[in-house]
């Protein structure tokens, strides 16, 4: 990704004047079926947002030629999926005319708004226009949203290389920098609420689609004759497949499901690694939103993050375990008592010796002191190992799919705010926190497998305690452990905080803090 960057940046500002058709190209065939799938287009339209903060091209051209290329592009896939239905006929054993009509039905009702949420998708954008043209979606309907989306897409993706070009122009914004926060902040917020409603109210139809396609293939493949007989002189490497798809065993469609899971997060865990290590373009990138956060420092939102920030404090999170760890006792879920500790502590553990390994210094800029290394993020780790597993409990136990939802999207939200808390005190560059969330990830993965193995072998032994004796000792809990979060959030003396750095003084080549430390922009 890192050569992929460098290799655009190089190529655009050598050829500028064909910048805006490579630019064009890119980004066409990046929203074309199937195609965009392996196309860089939304990499170059932020390395042209980025060349253009620095004038070497035009932003208007840019604007005009990535919006283009994104809504034809779109248009060309919705027309390729609706210009033959061929594979939709009732001797085709793959897609069935039922399946069809299933998603017309689906796009009519809904569909509508995935073209525009779809764009935002990476492996979505490409397949979003291709099926919303095979499931017939009204055509002006579908121009509408998506010129809407290509505009958005085009504005968003230049925006965000233009900030990185020329994040030093933010210190205009100093006065009004707390009102630009919070209006970002309240986006987000809406952004997030806008993807809830979307899971609970489309969630299951897109569930049923995907399963009837699944089904459909499935049955298809086992009708192919040749198969069969290929099968048959490999039956025990398909039963042993077969086994691995077995959704009523933990051993099969279950452990599949979490192997794959930790082997993409242990890829993208060494991915940023390896950039870290061999890559400046990664230094770079966290020394512009470090640079960019400190114009938006003040006091009292300064305060706000701190309490924030505490929830990754191993005080607390160690007082919300021991209260975890009682309450499964209590309510006979003492498989998860061994789970959720291997969670903490391994995610601990490893994340004490990524910070020995690579022992990154902290940020200049900081609001308080820190005294152990940078990468990757302790908080960040602990925010996805700890409170995604008690996610993870909460969404297993209950049965409503809205209260599951909602649990996903509090957590998340919960989560960003811990890993966000850490960059705006300026204790993290932005690539510890997202290596904390990975091996966070990767260790919440190995205790949920860890927690559903020990319900196929063993159930917990039940207590004598009564229902009614359980909700009183469970609400004594959780109001202690809620006021010593506040009591500890209140009496806790940050080491070596300062208010010096939240008062930037510009100068030509950085942001100068009145202790005399120079963040380059």
């Amino acid at each position: 990704m890192t050569n992929l960057y460098n290799h655009l940046i190089n190529l655009i500002s050598n050829y500028s004047i064909f910048g805006y058709l490579l630019i064009f190209i890119l980004a066409f065939f990046e929203s074309f079926a199937f195609i965009g799938l392996i196309v860089p287009g939304s990499v170059a339209v932020i390395v042209g947002g980025f060349l253009a903060a620095h004038g070497i091209i035009n932003i208007k051209i840019l604007f005009i030629s990535a919006v283009l290329a994104s809504i034809l592009g779109d248009s060309f896939s919705f027309r390729l999926g609706g210009s033959d239905k061929i594979f939709f006929k009732a001797e085709n054993r793959f897609f069935k005319p039922e399946l069809l009509a299933k998603g017309k039905e689906f796009f009519e009702k809904y569909g509508a708004k995935g073209v525009f949420l779809g764009r935002f998708i990476g492996w979505v954008r490409p397949i979003v226009p291709f099926i919303a043209g095979v499931f017939e979606l009204d055509l002006k309907i579908f121009l509408f949203w998506n010129i809407l989306s290509g505009f958005f897409w085009a504005g968003t993706h230049i925006a965000l290389g233009y900030f990185f070009g020329r994040s030093w122009q933010l210190v205009t914004l100093w006065s009004t920098r707390v009102t630009l926060f919070f209006s970002v902040f309240i986006i987000f917020i809406i952004l997030i609420y806008l993807l809830k409603w979307f899971a609970v109210r489309q969630g299951r139809i897109i569930y049923q689609i995907f399963i009837s396609i699944g089904h459909s293939i499935k049955n298809s493949i086992l009708a192919n004759t040749e198969l069969q007989k290929f099968m048959e002189n490999h039956s025990k490497f398909f039963s042993f497949l077969e086994k691995r798809f077995d959704k009523n065993k933990f051993l099969g469609l279950p452990l599949t499901l979490l192997s794959i899971s930790l082997i993409y997060v242990l890829a993208l865990f060494g991915g940023i690694v390896e950039d870290l290590i061999n890559s400046e373009i990664i230094t770079q990138i966290d020394l512009k939103i470090e640079s960019s956060l400190v114009l938006f420092r003040n006091s009292d939102l300064s305060s706000i993050f701190r309490w924030i920030t505490l929830l990754g404090k191993w005080q607390v999170v160690t007082t919300f375990l021991a209260a975890a760890v009682i309450l499964f006792w209590i309510w006979n879920k003492k498989n998860y008592i061994f789970a959720i500790i291997i969670s903490v502590v391994g995610s601990t553990v490893f994340t004490a010796a990524g910070k020995i390994i690579f022992q990154r210094p902290r940020p200049a800029a900081a609001v308080y002191e820190e005294y152990s290394y940078s990468f990757p993020s302790g908080h960040a780790t602990i925010a996805v190992a700890f409170y995604g597993f008690l996610a993870y409990f909460l969404i297993k136990n209950r049965k409503n799919l809205k209260s599951k939802i909602n649990i996903f999207f509090i957590t998340l939200f919960s989560i960003v705010l811990i890993g966000f808390s850490r960059l705006y005190l300026g204790v993290h560059y932005f690539s510890d926190v997202w290596a904390g969330y990975l091996v966070g990830a990767i260790w919440l993965i190995i205790a949920i497998g860890f927690a559903e193995y020990l319900f196929t072998i063993k159930k917990s032994a039940a207590n004598k305690i009564s229902i009614k004796y359980k909700k009183i000792i469970s609400t004594v809990i959780i109001l202690i452990v809620t006021a010593s979060y506040f009591f500890f959030a209140y009496s806790y003396q940050f080491p070596n905080s300062t208010e010096e750095q939240l008062r930037p003084v510009i100068q030509k080549r950085g942001i100068k803090s009145e202790s005399g430390r120079v963040i380059l922009l």
